[in-house]
């Protein structure tokens, strides 16, 4: 488990998508990259979904930004870094996305138990 954060210090605040959302992430350790923008990207090159699934979620910035996409209707999101699960929430409703967007505090191997 990482360490949990304290402090709105330990926490960035970043516009991402042209400033169309708002993404809070650990200011130290794990940070979204370019590969989540990609993934984006290529998901949004085929067909709509109405549910996906985001394993390994971290703050939700992939599933988030399907959302905000259009790609899908709603995400499903699994994380078993609390401190990560928490930002994920956070950042959903942040962007007025937490209807679509459910975050699991599980890990990967366990959530399809906790999805049925």
């Amino acid at each position: 488990m990482s360490k949990e954060h304290k402090s709105e210090e330990e926490i960035t605040r970043d516009a991402v998508y042209e400033g169309r959302l708002t993404i809070l992430q650990p200011r130290n350790g794990y940070r979204f990259s370019i590969d989540s923008y990609l993934l984006i990207w290529f998901a949004s090159q085929g067909r709509t979904a109405t549910l996906s699934a985001d394993f390994g979620a971290g703050c939700g910035v992939v599933g988030i930004g399907l959302l905000a996409a259009g790609v899908t209707r709603r995400v499903v999101a699994v994380e078993v870094q609390s401190d990560l699960a928490r930002l994920a929430v956070r950042n959903a409703a942040l962007n007025d996305l937490q209807a679509a967007h459910r975050v699991l505090f599980a890990d990967v191997r366990t959530a399809p138990q906790e999805l049925e």
